[in-house]
């Protein structure tokens, strides 16, 4: 085997290893204490605010959640888990105004920083984008007959506290 194919399967080996999604290490970049800001994009006015606090569970594959709105009696629980053996992440979160329930179950992949979960609900496309521990944000987009338009709405959170 020639030097220059053993240096390509090493660099492929380890572009693999770095590619490859690690659960437990996605589930604790989003669970914490985290403040929430909804706004919109294009004017950066703020919609509204709150604070979104969880607990893990089963080993840190899940967090069950309860997320309050500032100024507002809206709330909402519910639980936001990997599922090891169809390889997405599920989202279950149930509002005080409307029980729903609304379950989302996206495909995950690994990015250069960090990780990005897209899920589709009817004719939405929603997509999480997970930066770092401290910081992920959600997108919006609608379907159109060309294609999808990102929705002037982005929801932020950071951390709280360094938990």
């Amino acid at each position: 085997m020639r030097i220059s194919h053993i240096v390509f399967l090493l660099w492929l080996s380890c572009h693999l290893a770095q590619a490859q999604v690690r659960p437990k290490e996605l589930i604790n970049q989003v669970q914490g204490t985290f403040e929430w800001e909804m706004r919109k994009p294009s004017s950066n006015t703020v919609i509204s605010q709150g604070e979104r606090t969880s607990s893990p569970y089963f080993e840190g594959q899940l967090f069950m959640f309860r997320e309050t709105f500032l100024d507002s009696d809206i709330e909402q629980v519910g639980f936001f888990g990997y599922d090891n053996q169809t390889k997405h992440v599920i989202s279950v979160g149930l509002y005080n105004i409307d029980m729903g329930p609304h379950i989302l179950k996206g495909t995950v992949e690994k990015v250069v920083q960090g990780y990005q979960v897209t899920f589709f609900e009817s004719d939405k496309r929603i997509v999480l984008h997970i930066k770092d521990r401290d910081h992920h944000f959600w997108k919006y987009y609608s379907k159109l007959d060309v294609g999808w338009s990102q929705d002037d709405l982005q929801i932020d959170f950071h951390r709280k506290t360094k938990d």
